[in-house]
């Protein structure tokens, strides 16, 4: 995970960075500094991603076209009602 593809998981999941920090259980400053490109310990990095994996995020690596994120849909219910878009 990289600085971008960490930006772009907290839009998907319209988080704020207090809620990526509590969520992750590191300091709201290590998210902070992780996304302006400063040097944050691999606990912390760790941390981050297992939060939006946890989250339904999933990262693209750079495969030469580039890298990216997947957010993961729901499975739909077991009572068989479709998953609406929401708008």
């Amino acid at each position: 995970m990289n600085t971008a593809q960490c930006s772009m998981a907290r839009g998907a999941l319209d988080w704020t960075s207090r809620q990526l920090a509590s969520a992750a259980s590191v300091p709201l400053v290590s998210v902070n500094k992780f996304q302006s490109g400063h040097w944050v310990t691999a606990k912390d990095v760790s941390s981050i991603r297992k939060a939006f994996e946890t989250a339904g995020i999933a990262f693209v690596a750079d495969a030469g076209s580039g890298f990216g994120i997947l957010l993961k849909t729901p499975k739909p219910a077991a009572t068989g009602k479709r998953l609406e878009a929401q708008v």
